[in-house]
């Protein structure tokens, strides 16, 4: 693997890389998205103003750039069609 010489970690991440404690399992990702059920989906997705449900955010990820959505500690949806979530993006990340 070639790292990016330009970045301020030109020998990657020795001990990993972990957001909020939980570890990274990809590689550089493109996006991390942030759901809450406080949130919105008009937000940015950020940690601060975090999308308000999983399919809003999985909408908003690019197929096969390593997208990763996050719900934040008590986040809840309830699933009761058939279909459930369509995860209709590839590539994406759910932790």
């Amino acid at each position: 693997m070639e790292l990016n010489k330009e970045s301020n970690y030109p020998d990657g991440f020795r001990h990993g890389v972990s957001i909020e404690g939980v570890p990274l399992v990809m590689t550089y990702p493109n996006n991390v998205y942030w759901v809450v059920n406080a949130g919105s989906n008009g937000n940015k997705g950020t940690k601060q103003q975090p999308y308000q449900t999983i399919d809003y955010a999985i909408g908003r990820c690019t197929a096969g750039a390593g997208d990763l959505i996050i719900g934040k500690e008590g986040h809840t949806e309830t699933i009761s069609a058939a279909a459930g979530i369509s995860l209709d993006v590839a590539g994406v990340k759910i932790i």
